[in-house]
């Protein structure tokens, strides 16, 4: 996909909500030029397709120069991400997390370990709420790095040692995974596939031990979303 569609299939899926806060965003962080940038997002969004003739023309017609263009709509690109950043990052457990992140290795690397450790402890209690193994990963990552900067080498081991249960929570999440996905191509396979074979495919799925415990992961989705409605409602 080109800069021209991405800039304008980006424009085009914001909410008025969104428009108004990259407005807003706009002339807090752009200086001098930021009625360009705002003039330009106006403009392409007032187009039903990206026409960069006649958005050139309205830079040049309000007396902005569009010589630059391409590094004009990169930048705009930028911008309008970076909104999009500040407006969505309290929605989810996990977009906080990911924005605490930034601000723990900001934080690590200007050396404010003590800091940084408090701002883990918060971040470790929003983990509780995201399913995300991957984040929580990356916070035991820094914890473990502030430890031993600041507590020392033992404080830092036992973090460490923490990671063993993740790993086996993310390998067990991709076993599960991967039953869930080929449950469905199972069932999508209905009609192309014979009946004795679909039920061989689903008996190999279900005996596995993993479905005996059903330890969470939504447990095991649901248990694959009820049998796949008890095998299609036989």
């Amino acid at each position: 996909m080109g800069t021209n569609s991405e800039i304008f299939n980006i424009i085009k899926s914001m909410s008025m909500n969104e428009k108004r806060a990259f407005k807003i965003f706009c002339k807090k962080h752009t200086l001098g030029d930021q009625n360009k940038y705002i003039l330009l997002f106006d403009t392409v969004d007032n187009f039903s397709s990206f026409n960069e003739k006649m958005i050139k023309e309205t830079l040049d017609d309000n007396g902005y120069s569009s010589k630059y263009f391409s590094s004009d709509k990169n930048y705009l690109n930028r911008i309008i991400l970076k909104s999009l950043n500040e407006f969505h990052s309290e929605k989810t457990c996990d977009l906080k997390i990911k924005q605490n992140l930034i601000s723990i290795e900001i934080l690590f690397y200007k050396g404010l370990y003590n800091e940084c450790l408090s701002l883990i402890n918060k971040t470790k209690r929003i983990k509780l709420a995201s399913e995300s193994q991957y984040l929580i990963l990356e916070i035991i990552k820094w914890e473990k790095k502030c430890l031993g900067y600041s507590k020392g080498l033992l404080e830092a081991i036992k973090t460490n040692n923490l990671l063993d249960n993740y790993f086996d929570n993310i390998r067990s999440e991709k076993i599960i995974t991967d039953f869930y996905y080929k449950s469905y191509y199972y069932k999508n396979s209905v009609g192309k596939t014979p009946q004795e074979q679909l039920e061989e495919n689903f008996n190999e799925i279900f005996l596995d031990p993993i479905f005996k415990t059903k330890d969470d992961t939504r447990n095991i989705h649901t248990y694959i979303h009820t049998y796949i409605q008890i095998f299609f409602s036989i």
